[in-house]
């Protein structure tokens, strides 16, 4: 009975603990859509909200000072000379002179799109009535989505600047260096450093597109890919903000933010659409050479044809197959796959070439050979014609030439024999005992007509009633008669 107690109240702290990690570990869940303010501090009644649990402690940013610039150690910000990206978003609001309040949440992005060689979003912000403000952005890239973004960033906002302000106020202002003026400024090799002056703006809010290199259109999105953008929202009017910035914010666009499923989807129908286009330009252009080779009948051009549209149709269906599973189901996107979808396509060629680049030759037909009943007459010769119009199928490509022998036993019906020196026909006609009858011909496939042969018996010959069966044997022979 004690061990039953000892075990319900393990269970019950094993269950406890279950309960408070769920709990700590979802509160860690975060939103990718460019709207989250993830940890948030306000100097203004200086509280800090971290989006990890209390015993992660605060995030780094805020108090690795070998790093990242410690708010809690400056009252004016100094130059930032470090990169201040984090794996979470974040806002920063600073003590200010005014009335300026400011909720973490007003300042998100959203109308992400992009197209083929683009893409661009909305940042939201709050309005400062300041002729005097201004942004410092940085953007960083990354994952495979950094290998397409290049410098050309272009902010749709006016860029008027209050010059005599600038000299006396920049350096005592809060943002990199003095690059107020300068656009798209490539830090470090790492990120793109942006300032502009806001005037008197109705609003705050701006769009940033992105040019994109043509890999862009071409290639697949990985899942660890993000966009970093970075805002100090300042103001070189010092009374408003005692030489401090008004806020900083990081927000983060991921992988589904940058419509990557969508994207990466478009990549591989597109080439799944370019390989198909290939295989058919292919297909009629080795058609072509089939129909405009005068080697080939009829019958040889339609088998050719067949031949190529099977493979055409088999290869065209699997793409199809494979594609439409990652792209409706597993979503696991990778180059591998458009590295499989052109071997794909040039093991499809490849094979379709070989078609007309192969050496066959093969006896695809022969017939019984059927003389029918006969009355024997004794008047003259006997003519026991062939019956039901046989012919024999030979299928010959990349051959100089064939011939087919066929050599013909005499026929017997166990008590009496037809010779085989009685079978003429096809233009042949041999005394010896085993008659052979040969035919020739060169590459395609050729139905051969037998109406001609026939059994002639003489008058003087006498047989029994019966049923008189012999053997053909064919044989085919490729080379010089």
């Amino acid at each position: 009975m004690r061990y039953k107690q000892n075990s319900l109240i393990y269970l019950f702290i094993f269950f406890i603990c279950i309960c408070l990690f769920s709990g700590y570990f979802l509160s860690i869940n975060i939103k990718a859509d460019g709207s989250d303010v993830g940890n948030y501090y306000n100097f203004n009644d200086n509280n800090f909200t971290s989006r990890l649990p209390y015993f992660f402690g605060p995030s780094e940013y805020l108090i690795n000072k070998n790093n990242y610039f410690n708010p809690n150690k400056y009252n004016v910000g100094p130059e930032i000379n470090n990169n201040r990206f984090s794996y979470y978003p974040y806002t920063i609001l600073y003590k200010y002179v005014g009335s300026y309040e400011f909720n973490p949440s007003s300042i998100y992005i959203k109308n992400v799109s992009n197209n083929v060689n683009s893409m661009s979003y909305n940042v939201d912000m709050p309005v400062i009535n300041s002729k005097y403000a201004y942004i410092d952005t940085r953007i960083m890239a990354t994952g495979s989505i950094n290998n397409y973004l290049n410098s050309n960033i272009d902010y749709n906002i006016s860029k008027n600047y209050p010059g005599f302000l600038i000299s006396q106020s920049y350096n005592f202002s809060y943002s990199l260096g003095n690059k107020l003026n300068e656009q798209n400024y490539f830090y470090n090799n790492e990120f793109y450093i942006s300032n502009f002056y806001l005037g008197n703006n109705p609003s705050s809010n701006f769009n940033i597109k992105m040019d994109l290199n043509n890999e862009y259109s071409n290639s697949f999105i990985s899942k660890d890919s993000k966009i970093y953008t970075y805002l100090i929202f300042n103001t070189l009017d010092a009374k408003l903000s005692g030489n401090a910035p008004i806020f900083e914010s990081l927000r983060i666009l991921g992988y589904h933010d940058l419509h990557g499923d969508q994207h990466n989807a478009a990549v591989l129908e597109n080439r799944q659409q370019k390989i198909s286009k290939d295989l058919n330009e292919e297909l009629y252009k080795l058609q072509n050479q089939i129909n405009n080779d005068s080697q080939y009948d009829s019958n040889t051009q339609n088998y050719l044809d067949n031949q190529l549209r099977n493979i055409y149709n088999k290869s065209n269906g699997y793409i199809n197959h494979y594609v439409q599973q990652i792209v409706h189901r597993s979503r696991n996107y990778g180059n591998d796959i458009l590295s499989k979808l052109n071997d794909q396509k040039s093991n499809t060629i490849q094979e379709m070439k070989d078609v007309l680049n192969k050496k066959v030759l093969s006896i695809d037909k022969v017939p019984n050979l059927n003389f029918g009943t006969q009355s024997l007459s004794y008047m003259g010769n006997t003519i026991a014609r062939i019956q039901d119009s046989p012919d024999f199928k030979i299928k010959s490509f990349n051959n100089s030439n064939w011939r087919m022998n066929l050599l013909l036993s005499d026929m017997t019906d166990g008590k009496d024999s037809i010779s085989s020196k009685y079978f003429q026909g096809n233009n042949s006609s041999y005394n010896n005992k085993n008659k052979t009858f040969s035919f020739s011909g060169n590459d395609g496939v050729k139905d051969i007509s037998l109406n001609n042969l026939y059994i002639k018996i003489p008058n003087n010959v006498r047989l029994h009633s019966g049923n008189y069966r012999g053997t053909a044997t064919w044989n085919l022979v490729n080379g010089p008669k």
